[in-house]
């Protein structure tokens, strides 16, 4: 009878230990997921900020390519324009 409590509470330690095992693991994952998870959104943030860097240079640089060769300037108080065309 003895034995068998012994054996008993063996394996209810070891189904504990297996237990609280499980949960360090769900728990670590979790965190790894939360950290992905933010990594990812910052990254994307980052992303779209460059998307919209990008997209506002190339719309200067066609404004500059559109109206770029045209300058008003002053010769003897003549307005003048001069453009090129490529």
């Amino acid at each position: 009878m003895q034995d068998e409590i012994l054996e008993l509470e063996k394996s209810l330690q070891k189904a504990l230990d297996e237990v609280e095992l499980r949960k360090a693991v769900v728990d670590s994952m979790s965190e790894n997921l939360l950290k992905h998870e933010n990594d990812s959104m910052e990254m994307s943030q980052k992303l779209t900020l460059m998307k919209n860097q990008i997209l506002e240079y190339d719309r200067y640089v066609g404004m500059n390519r559109k109206y770029g060769a045209v300058k008003i300037q002053t010769i003897k108080n003549i307005p003048v324009t001069v453009s090129l065309s490529l």
